[in-house]
């Protein structure tokens, strides 16, 4: 009982978005995914976006003619939120949501609840709803008792698709593309940067002596 209440407060407490860190989905380029896990395998989905975002997408799929009600504007937000999240555990097929509910407001909040294992090695998660809002960035958290709450980000950048995998106490992301690049194109810079200054030093030195008559 003791631990339904604190799953109640933890769900409570990302509903009202006290935390500062959930303000900047009234911004229409940002939104969150957020997964809390509870007993026995029960889980919570919790999509939070701008109205106005969810306005933009919804109408984009299904034209401005899709719904005329706010219910019918509810039923077209979780058909369309259903089509682009995509979440799998341990490389199984994709969990079915279960039960759903759409809180509308200037930011609002769509909760998904489905069952998925207590226990698990690894952890895909896409959610490709706001791709066509320029610059589109989507904060992704993962609450579950035993894990460390570590902040990710699904975007342009990684196809708005994540694979993370438990180590120890904490998720870390799978494939995480190396810093390589960005080291070797430092190297470049400092090579190129480095040929001018020679190239220069060389130009001043040539004009600065004496040509024979």
């Amino acid at each position: 009982m003791h631990y339904k209440k604190k799953i109640f407060k933890l769900v409570l407490f990302l509903l009202i978005g006290s935390s500062p860190f959930f303000a900047f989905s009234h911004s229409t380029t940002n939104s969150s995914t957020i997964l809390v896990q509870g007993k026995f395998g029960n889980w919570v989905l919790q999509i939070r976006a701008s109205l106005t975002a969810f306005e933009n997408e919804v109408n984009t799929r299904f034209t401005i003619d899709g719904y005329k009600t706010p219910d019918e504007f509810k039923e077209r937000v979780v058909e369309f939120l259903s089509e682009n999240i995509k979440i799998s555990f341990d490389k199984n097929k994709p969990i079915v949501f279960e039960k759903s509910s759409v809180k509308l407001g200037h930011e609002t909040v769509v909760l998904f609840y489905f069952n998925a294992p207590y226990e698990f090695k690894n952890l895909e998660i896409q959610n490709s709803s706001f791709t066509n809002i320029y610059n589109s960035k989507n904060a992704l958290l993962v609450f579950k008792d035993g894990l460390q709450k570590r902040n990710f980000f699904l975007d342009k950048t990684n196809q708005f698709k994540i694979n993370l995998v438990v180590k120890g106490n904490t998720l870390e992301e799978l494939n995480k593309k190396k810093t390589t690049f960005n080291y070797y194109s430092i190297l470049l810079f400092i090579g190129v940067l480095s040929a001018i200054v020679y190239l220069i030093y060389r130009s001043n030195k040539f004009k600065s002596q004496k040509i024979p008559i």
